[in-house]
């Protein structure tokens, strides 16, 4: 190659390079003029073109630091029906599951020989205190000496001992339930040979469930009694079941460095049986809040936005402070206030000073205000 095609080759690169920088720069240049006039919060064009959002109210709502624990339900009382003597069952008086009082009679077992011991019983108490009455009159009168009353109160006294002595044995024949409760399933059948302790069914008091769980030892600052709790459980999907801390344990495991506590819920229904898995969640630090729904937040880098709309549906975008959070709700601290107006559907699409048409326009022009995705605004 000569030097002249040498040259010739250089100038030729040379103004490819240069063109390619020129294109590169009109390209830069057409693309910022098209972001500036597509969004660009200050341009007219961009105001004039509404977008189709939907809106929700700022409402207040209370909100706390939740803890969750796992908890076992307990029932308010409970008992195994067991028999006291040896002996034949002659009646039942109750079915499987049935709701009976205090004192109401389950079972009788066979009881003949101590019924006929007790008439023996009385018979002889009748005749004890008539020779004691008689005895007492002849005193009375004079004809007897007084010594003869002490040998006949004695007997009288003792035929007494004897007849409460038989009538505590027949009521350990009658198996009694022995607080309101519910029953479980029946183990016996008349005719059935029962000795002491053979279980015969079980008795609880379901209408108030206990539900003991622990905590880490951290946490005691935040934990009092008659502090509210709310339990779930999988048998109920979707449900919460509200209830109270009834004690806290006066110690704290030293290997596991947790403290028991025990709360009470509700349970009038029946819904909760003893032995079920509760999640709990121990509330502390409540109080009312500003409250949106949570697809209005807008994050940027770190901070977060949202867009509040004007009677004359212009969008103003504010910085907020948020804190806690409920299942589709935040807590908001600063940047808006109870009853403006937020975007949320379609923040993405809308920019700070745009026009937009609200879909669920009832929450403009003076409207009553909603509440946030339905919420009362009170936990």
């Amino acid at each position: 190659m000569t030097d002249q095609q040498a040259d010739r080759k250089l100038a030729s690169n040379t103004l490819a390079v240069r063109l390619a920088v020129i294109l590169g720069t009109v390209a830069l240049a057409a693309a910022a003029l098209y972001w500036w006039s597509g969004n660009g919060s200050s341009n007219g064009a961009n105001r004039a073109r509404v977008v189709p959002v939907e809106v929700a109210r700022v409402t207040e709502m209370e909100f706390a630091d939740v803890l969750e624990a796992i908890g076992t339900a307990q029932a308010n009382e409970s008992v195994t029906v067991t028999a006291k003597t040896t002996e034949i069952v002659r009646k039942i008086h109750f079915t499987d599951g049935a709701r009976v009082k205090a004192g109401d009679i389950l079972a009788e077992l066979t009881a003949g020989i101590e019924a006929a011991e007790l008439d023996e019983a009385y018979a002889e108490l009748e005749g004890a205190e008539k020779e004691f009455r008689l005895a007492e009159r002849l005193v009375e009168r004079g004809t007897a000496a007084k010594a003869t009353l002490d040998p006949l109160l004695a007997d009288r006294d003792a035929a007494v001992a004897r007849v409460n002595a038989l009538k505590a044995r027949l009521a350990d024949k009658l198996i009694l339930a022995p607080f309101d409760g519910v029953l479980g399933l029946r183990l016996i059948s008349p005719g059935t040979l029962v000795q002491p302790g053979d279980q015969i069914t079980t008795l609880a008091d379901i209408s108030l469930i206990k539900a003991d769980f622990s905590i880490p030892e951290t946490f005691l600052s935040a934990l009092k009694v008659a502090q509210n709790i709310e339990a779930k459980s999988a048998a109920y999907p979707g449900e919460t079941f509200t209830g109270v801390v009834a004690a806290i344990d006066t110690r704290v495991d030293p290997v596991t460095r947790s403290v028991m506590v025990r709360a009470e819920i509700e349970n009038e229904d029946g819904r909760l049986l003893p032995g079920m898995l509760l999640t709990i969640d121990l509330q502390s630090n409540i109080h009312t809040s500003y409250a949106i729904p949570e697809q209005s937040v807008v994050p940027i880098v770190d901070r977060k936005y949202v867009f509040v709309v004007s009677d004359e549906q212009v969008v103003e975008q504010r910085e907020i402070q948020i804190g806690r959070r409920r299942p589709g709700i935040v807590e908001v601290y600063e940047g808006v206030t109870k009853g403006d107006v937020v975007v949320t559907q379609g923040t993405h699409r809308i920019r700070d000073g745009q026009t937009v048409d609200v879909q669920n326009d009832e929450l403009l022009g003076g409207g009553t205000p909603a509440d946030v995705d339905g919420e009362t605004g009170a936990s």
